[in-house]
């Protein structure tokens, strides 16, 4: 539960028997703080949603009947299904496509297994929590369609956790507790009894878990040149028109034609050439500017040593971000203090009297979705257009 002195889930068996349900009213609800988690066969009965595109795979399957004998936690334990399976699986591939350590997937996946035993519920049981995480739109988590989005719930939690453990902090420390103080629990220690089980579906789910990697299905549009690294020239092969496999996403040099880009380099097996070799993300059917994900729309985890350079700024104000530099409509906010951005890109001006800045800087924020734009205006350092990060360095374009 965030933000509020609550447990993960109500127990409600008790409210249940004297309350009278009616059309306009939920099918369950809790009328204050918990004492308990709820039974799992009343939480089964409660409406949730798949959490990727096309739901689980026959992979969830086995990594769910290999894992199942081994699990030993109070509120998933050896019930797990491919189901659940399926949502560990968004949530790390959530935290790869931001470039953190594996440790992360193990915080936000023991966090999820407390709060929802890994079910993306759509039905508020605890006050108006949803979702994986049981974030609460009332205390300004998002919307009730953002955080039944498993990645935006995922983001919105790992925003959090950041703010919080700055410094990458978060790297060492008892994992029940960071869970605790990301999520304000009214039961701090309900966490610590998930994290054997949470490692599990981590080890299982991150890179093939140590074993062979795991593929990410892509269409590509084109017969496509494959180089050795992502900032390579000198062409090694082909991978040809199709669906193929990729292994893992590194940050590269721009591939594109006019306003379509793909920095984003795929590792894969070409079908001419070393196998290992690296295909721009551009030639991807799917998707758009700069991203990297599946058919299944799951973003594509980082190559060990891949993640996407960031620049460091001071921000000397709480900054609405936006989804374009040229947007008015607000999707979040970037709360003041150190934060990462990727790279900058010209749009509307922003200022006030004599201060201006017509650059936007791509971040992730501290509210609402992840990639969106935040002025320039607000950094602390330099002066009208100037975008550098907090050691000098010009933020390159987007």
């Amino acid at each position: 539960m965030s933000s509020s002195p609550s447990i993960p889930r109500t127990a409600v068996v008790g409210v249940l028997a004297g309350l009278l349900l009616t059309a306009a009213g939920p099918a369950y609800a809790a009328t204050g703080p918990a004492d308990g988690p709820a039974p799992l066969p009343l939480l089964a009965s409660i409406a949730y949603a798949q959490c990727t595109s096309g739901g689980a795979t026959s992979a969830d399957t086995t990594i769910a009947n290999q894992l199942r004998a081994q699990m030993n936690g109070s509120r998933l334990g050896q019930s797990l299904n491919a189901y659940n399976v399926s949502c560990a699986r968004a949530i790390t591939a959530t935290v790869a496509g931001r470039g953190l350590d594996k440790r992360a997937t193990v915080i936000a996946i023991t966090t999820a297994i407390t709060e929802s035993s890994l079910h993306n519920y759509t039905e508020a049981v605890d006050y108006d929590s949803l979702g994986l995480f049981q974030q609460r739109p009332s205390q300004g988590w998002g919307t009730p369609a953002q955080l039944t989005d498993p990645v935006y719930a995922t983001n919105a939690f790992l925003n959090a956790m950041l703010r919080k453990y700055p410094s990458n902090a978060w790297m060492s420390g008892d994992i029940g507790a960071i869970c605790q103080r990301v999520q304000v629990s009214a039961y701090p220690d309900a966490y610590r009894l998930e994290v054997h089980d949470a490692q599990l579906l981590a080890n299982a789910l991150w890179g093939g878990g140590g074993g062979t990697p795991s593929k990410y299905w892509v269409d590509t549009n084109a017969a496509a040149p494959v180089f050795a690294s992502p900032t390579s020239t000198a062409q090694t092969g082909t991978l040809n028109q199709g669906t193929n496999y990729v292994f893992c996403k590194a940050w590269g040099r721009q591939i594109g034609s006019g306003t379509s880009y793909n920095h984003w380099w795929l590792k894969t097996d070409p079908d001419t050439g070393l196998a290992g070799q690296y295909v721009s993300a551009y030639y991807l059917s799917r998707w758009g500017n700069d991203e990297a994900k599946d058919n299944n729309g799951v973003v594509i985890p980082d190559c060990a040593g891949g993640t996407r350079p960031k620049y460091w700024v001071d921000t000397y104000a709480t900054a609405p971000v936006f989804a374009a530099p040229t947007s008015t409509a607000q999707t979040g906010t970037l709360n003041q203090g150190t934060n990462y951005v990727f790279c900058k890109a010209w749009g509307r001006q922003i200022g006030s009297g004599t201060s201006y800045n017509h650059w936007w800087l791509k971040t992730d924020p501290d509210t609402g979705p992840a990639e969106q734009y935040v002025s320039a205006y607000y950094l602390s350092r330099w002066g009208n257009d100037e975008a550098k990060d907090n050691n000098g360095v010009v933020i390159p374009n987007c």
